[in-house]
């Protein structure tokens, strides 16, 4: 069961008070379940897709471009400085004599504009939940990569399975219809037994030609993830089976560990520093403007303090008609941020949904294999037993026909009940952020490549 309290949802109602840190922690997806879900490691197949998937790269971009726009936030409320450096040589006549006059000049100026009323430190809060919500998307990303690579790995070797079981129930048929033409040239059956048997054949040969589309399109999906085609030394005896058993309890915070929870809350937190600047822009804004340096007609004066000059002013600027472009600003803040707490409000439910829904599963898919399992053994039995049967006599075609193709039907069920166990175990991890275990909750965002 999970332990879900109400702190998740205080959130909604809260916001205007919260401010994120400078440096935001972020709640990693560990990475343990990858070696610890099955008998098999996944760690070096998710590695090079980690490596070479277009689309990981592409979410990296985006969290380095957030980053860079965290810098620019907050190079506002620093002061701005520029260094110029320039020279002039004038000609002019009087009578007929002719002057020439040079001009030097080195100087600096400032500007910075005084933060009274907390805008410009909103906005750079505003930068700041940005680039962490950033990296939570390219956490996410990674966590869910490694979900689709384990499982497109765990559907390729299940499609090789299920082809290695129409290879085996053609040989069967074939089998059969040898036997049946036998015994038909012998007088011992009609010719209808023949008939429905060739159909039979037929039908698993048509089957077959399925499953090796199936494999192709498994592969070429796997292909698609890694970036390269995926080997197979040889074909898998049974697919992997389950090591970890799932907790008694699991605690909330780790679903309040996953990605995309802690990118909605930071994108709210973005959201409502955004509407605090918004919210004072009608209010003057205070600038400082500076700037010093030396004048001279000599260039090696240029570094003489003798010829220094400097001035300084302050301007108070005050918004007063704008064509209600201001408040519109403000109402748009404030519609920004009522959705994003209907957004975070909805991912919260989606993942509490996604959980449940993958611990309420996982007992089902084991029973059903269970019975599963019983029924593929019972099904092998009836199959031998009917051959037997219909050689001396006993029974008909039709019950042979149907017992060997319930047997065969009977493990393909059994591998597609196993393959969605295993599926089903890898969406609960993704439900949780990753592992169960909760080490990886104050991991600081920069360990994330």
């Amino acid at each position: 069961m999970i332990l879900w309290g109400c702190s998740g949802w205080r959130h909604t109602t809260q916001l205007q008070g919260i401010s994120p840190s400078d440096r935001m922690p972020l709640p990693q997806p560990a990475q343990r379940w990858l070696h610890e879900l099955t008998d098999i490691d996944f760690t070096p197949w998710v590695t090079k897709a980690w490596q070479r998937n277009p689309s990981l790269q592409g979410a990296l971009a985006r969290l380095q471009a957030a980053r860079a726009q965290q810098v620019i936030s907050g190079s506002v409320r620093l002061p701005s400085v520029d260094m110029r450096a320039s020279g002039s040589r004038s000609r002019s006549n009087s009578g007929n004599a002719e002057y020439y006059a040079n001009s030097f000049a080195l100087n600096a100026s400032v500007n910075w504009e005084l933060d009274l009323w907390r805008r410009l430190e909103a906005r750079h809060r505003a930068g700041i939940a940005e680039a962490a919500a950033a990296t939570a998307d390219y956490a996410g990303a990674r966590l869910l990569l490694a979900a689709d690579v384990v499982k497109a790995w765990l559907r390729w070797q299940e499609a090789q399975l299920q082809l290695e079981n129409e290879k085996r129930k053609r040989e069967s048929f074939s089998h059969t219809l040898e036997v049946i033409e036998q015994r038909y040239r012998l007088g011992l059956s009609e010719a209808l037994d023949v008939y429905l048997a060739r159909e039979n054949l037929a039908t698993a040969e048509a089957k077959l030609v399925g499953r090796e589309i199936q494999q192709q399109s498994a592969e070429s999906i796997l292909t698609a993830l890694l970036g390269e085609r995926p080997v197979m030394e040889e074909v898998p005896e049974a697919l992997p089976v389950l090591n970890e058993e799932i907790p008694a309890q699991i605690d909330a915070r780790a679903l309040a560990r996953r990605p995309d929870i802690h990118a909605a809350q930071q994108r709210l937190l973005a959201s409502s520093a955004r509407l605090r600047d918004q919210q004072r822009n009608l209010l003057p804004a205070l600038r400082l403007t500076g700037s010093g340096g030396t004048l001279s007609n000599e260039f090696k004066n240029l570094l003489d303090l003798d010829y220094l000059v400097w001035s300084i002013a302050a301007g108070l600027t005050q918004p007063l008609f704008q064509g209600g472009r201001l408040r519109a600003e403000r109402q748009l803040a404030q519609a920004d941020l009522r959705q994003l707490i209907a957004q975070y409000a909805q991912t919260i439910l989606t993942a509490v949904k996604e959980f449940q829904t993958a611990l309420i599963a996982d007992p089902l898919y084991a029973r059903q294999e269970t019975f599963q399992t019983q029924a593929v053994t019972e099904a092998r039995a009836a199959a031998e037993l009917a051959l037997t049967n219909y050689a001396t006599g006993i029974t008909d075609i039709e019950t042979l026909l149907n017992a060997q193709r319930r047997s065969f039907n009977a493990e393909s069920l059994r591998l597609t009940t196993h393959l969605n166990r295993l599926l089903n175990r890898i969406d609960l991890h993704l439900a949780v952020g990753g592992d169960y275990i909760l080490e990886s909750l104050n991991t600081s965002n920069e360990n994330i490549p």
